[in-house]
């Protein structure tokens, strides 16, 4: 799955929370806007799962236009350092050649879908919910064709690089938490048939192993749950016995280790459940009562945010070895992580010392800031295992532009590194995967997919 795992406006969050009371539905998707997709669509029955889910028959969905096969990606390339004349020499050091940089195009689009951090996987396929006039429809986009996942009301979350995906069906008052081989005829695997039990499976690794949570009524709070390849499920231990099961799956990495949320006495407090393991560890906070997990590693590594003690909210990486750090600030009072790549570089948005923020790369022990595009204000929300950084910000007339950033090219508009046409203006990075395929959101809510093409 996608290192990055937080998406947002260029602005902090507050710097409390709310009690783990939210319904399921509400952690399908960190973002969203967007039906209509470029793509054929082809339908997976649901079988015997749609028939545990409880939704209404699937009527097929107006047919979107077919897309091109993308181009081959390419990476943006750094120049290497021209030889400098000896000293009193008088000749003029030759100028190196220009910074090349990437451009993408657009293979994808969808005017009503839905889709988070956790949509899109290494290798740039996205897991996404298409709104219809019969619900939301769980659907899967391969690089060439849109496959829906036959059942009724049905909402798809993360999905692995072998093109599982995980999310949940409506069933009345109850959401069912499923796992679906897109792309195939095979009926989705129903994670739990428990007649009084909502479900919703949020995070999937390259086992098939999910993460998410269950909960004995859909608005009350739920247990942490991890459900192996074969959909067992193992309840991972909450932090404070009573109420029982107040805490919240969210993040899966390699080894199965999970990250989320459990209620302590003081707060809400971000959580680690180690490989194969029901243990709770308390990630802590810094010295305030709140905390929050935003990305999880497969080095076992947590990012996200958390008070300090006198209530500012704080980015933070946390390991077992080595406990929580504060990240820092760019000068001023706050900051807040938003994704983490394999190596442990966090980004996120910073307060600096003139009031505005900024996005930044917190990497080798220090955070930078990472630009703006003329205005007071810029969050990077998404980073891969090259360091290839997305993000939005607001330009000099305070309009809101996605962007990309490399050490090489610095931060630059993603509208301006467009090869074909786009669906509108590209607003939001969402996900940037490893091959350097970038999930945005366009104005009026329009979801984007794009890879990247040969440089100019």
């Amino acid at each position: 799955m996608v290192a990055a795992q937080s998406c947002r406006a260029a602005r902090r969050r507050p710097s409390r929370w709310p009690m783990l009371v939210l319904p399921l539905a509400l952690l399908v998707a960190d973002c969203g806007g967007g039906g209509g997709g470029d793509g054929t669509v082809a339908t997976t029955a649901g079988g015997d799962a749609g028939a545990a889910a409880g939704g209404p028959p699937v009527s097929s969905p107006a047919t979107p236009t077919t897309t091109t096969t993308p181009s081959s990606p390419s990476s943006p390339t750094t120049p290497t350092t021209p030889a400098t004349p000896p000293a009193g020499s008088g000749a003029t050091p030759p100028a190196g050649p220009a910074v090349q940089q990437a451009t993408w195009t657009v293979v994808f689009s969808d005017a009503t879908g839905q889709a988070g951090p956790r949509s899109l996987n290494r290798n740039g396929q996205l897991a996404f919910t298409g709104l219809t006039a019969l619900g939301p429809r769980a659907r899967y986009f391969d690089g060439t064709t849109v496959h829906e996942l036959d059942g009724g009301a049905a909402s798809a979350v993360s999905v692995n690089e072998a093109g599982q995906v995980v999310g949940h069906f409506e069933a009345g008052d109850f959401t069912r938490a499923f796992r679906w081989q897109a792309g195939t005829q095979q009926p989705p695997l129903v994670l739990d048939t428990s007649p009084d039990v909502s479900s919703d499976a949020v995070s999937i690794n390259t086992a098939g192993v999910a993460a998410g949570t269950e909960s004995s009524r859909r608005n009350l709070p739920g247990s942490a749950i991890r459900w192996a390849g074969g959909g067992l499920a193992q309840a991972l231990a909450p932090l404070e016995p009573s109420p029982p099961g107040s805490s919240q799956g969210r993040f899966i990495n390699t080894a199965g280790a999970v990250a989320g949320v459990a209620l302590g006495i003081a707060g809400n407090h971000a959580a680690f459940w180690g490989p194969g393991s029901a243990v709770v560890l308390d990630v802590g906070t810094l010295g305030g009562t709140e905390s929050q997990p935003a990305a999880l590693n497969d080095a076992g590594q947590v990012a996200g945010q958390a008070t300090t003690a006198d209530g500012r909210e704080r980015a933070f990486l946390w390991s077992e070895a080595s406990g929580i750090l504060d990240l820092g600030t760019l000068g001023g009072p706050t900051s807040s992580a938003n994704a983490m790549n394999a190596a442990g570089s966090v980004v996120g948005t910073a307060d600096a010392a003139d009031g505005s923020t900024a996005a930044f790369l917190w990497r080798d022990g220090a955070m930078r800031a990472l630009g703006t595009l003329g205005g007071r204000t810029s969050a990077a929300s998404a980073i891969n295992a090259s360091g290839l950084v997305g993000g939005n910000a607001a330009t000099a007339t305070g309009v809101p532009h996605a962007f990309v950033w490399t050490e090489a090219t610095g931060m630059v508009d993603l509208n301006d590194r467009l090869t074909g046409t786009s669906p509108g203006v590209l607003q939001s990075v969402l996900a940037v995967s490893d091959d350097g395929s970038v999930l945005a959101m366009a104005d009026g809510g329009t979801l984007v997919l794009l890879r990247p093409t040969a440089s100019p």
